[in-house]
């Protein structure tokens, strides 16, 4: 529990120099951004424990039918550099979206593939 002796945040600023209370503050801040940092890691590290139990749970043809759909999904319909399997979305061509030109390059640092958005040649 909290102190019962403890001064109030508007206490403190009324009462301590404008560059002592700025230092509070932040340190106060900092300590708060520490305590959501952490509750957001359990609650990952919760979700990661439900994921492993559901997939230990599944039958071996449920198991196969998620790894082929994650297939489908990320290899197939997710299109990608010939080069360097790096996804492609939404600046296909330099610009926000797709103008048409089919000349594509990847914006991978150091792939630097020249294709065809039509059929994926590089």
């Amino acid at each position: 529990g909290a102190c019962a002796h403890a001064y109030s945040v508007t206490v403190l600023a009324r009462h301590v120099p404008k560059e002592v209370f700025a230092q509070f503050w932040r340190a106060r801040r900092q300590l708060d951004e520490q305590h959501i940092a952490a509750e957001l890691e359990r609650g990952v590290q919760l979700r990661i424990e439900h994921a492993a139990k559901a997939l230990l749970q599944l039958t071996e043809a449920e198991r196969r039918l998620r790894e082929v759909r994650i297939h489908v999904c990320e290899r197939i319909l997710t299109l990608a550099c010939p080069r360097c399997g790096a996804a492609f979305a939404e600046a296909l061509d330099g610009e926000l979206g797709f103008s048409g030109c089919c000349a594509l390059k990847c914006a991978r640092p150091g792939c630097a593939a020249a294709f065809c958005a039509y059929c994926l040649e590089d």
